[in-house]
């Protein structure tokens, strides 16, 4: 987690967790619901497919898309996680969407 730039000690770990919360809901439920404001987190730690989840595919694509259908409230604050994190493409896509 903090190799990914996803949280550093002294640091507020509410998205890391939720991602996480989220993560083991897929696992043992099977269902793919992410929140908007930890989608970006979840997506990070799915990458390169380092967990080697089934589904992992379904679930990346469930994250980029609560990213992207983001309300305005939290809009701010998924860029920035995006930005952090290092997905340029998804940060471009919803600085657009924001500016719409």
């Amino acid at each position: 987690v903090e190799d990914l730039g996803l949280w550093r000690p002294g640091e507020d770990s509410s998205y890391v967790s939720g991602a996480f919360r989220a993560l083991l809901h897929h696992i043992y439920t099977g269902r793919r619901q992410v929140e908007a404001r930890f989608a970006i987190d979840l997506l990070a730690l799915l990458q390169g497919d380092f967990l080697q989840l089934s589904g992992s595919d379904e679930l990346a694509a469930v994250c980029e898309t609560a990213a992207l259908e983001a309300s305005l409230e939290e809009m701010a604050e998924v860029i920035s996680r995006a930005h952090l994190v290092g997905f340029v493409d998804l940060t471009k896509e919803l600085l657009l969407r924001m500016a719409a």
